[in-house]
């Protein structure tokens, strides 16, 4: 009686894990797509703007808590003695709208908050997202 009771605990908790774990894919898959389209909108337009990604961090904040990194290194060209030198300066954030120039690069990191152990355990770590581009 009691190894009856003990499989039909375990496959209760297994059927469970399961169907929680597919939704956890399921919304780590949201968010790649999120971070992808977001960062093709900014590759097309040529522009980071303040309103823009908040727009962003707010559409991720329903699937959870989430942290977003945005860096932007743009191209700077000096002329020296063995010719062309380029080279990457990181963008500093400040402003509410950033144009960027031909041939920088862009790079999002969207990364989830720190899950529980046992969570952890179950379901696997929070998504890490790394998605960009360069602008042509």
């Amino acid at each position: 009686m009691i190894a009856v009771l003990t499989a039909v605990c375990c496959m209760a908790v297994l059927v469970l894990t399961f169907k929680m774990s597919s939704v956890y894919w399921q919304k780590n898959e949201t968010v790649h797509s999120m971070a992808l389209e977001y960062a093709e909108r900014i590759l097309k337009s040529g522009i980071v703007s303040r309103t823009g990604q908040e727009r962003f961090e707010r559409e991720l904040k329903r699937l959870g808590k989430y942290h977003i990194e945005l860096t932007v290194y743009e191209r700077r060209r000096f002329e020296g003695e063995g010719g062309r030198i380029y080279l990457y300066e990181e963008w500093d954030g400040t402003g509410d709208r950033k144009v960027l120039s031909p041939g920088s690069y862009l790079r999002i990191l969207v990364s989830e908050a720190a899950r529980g152990k046992l969570e952890a355990f179950l379901y696997g770590d929070g998504a890490t997202v790394v998605t960009g581009g360069r602008m042509p």
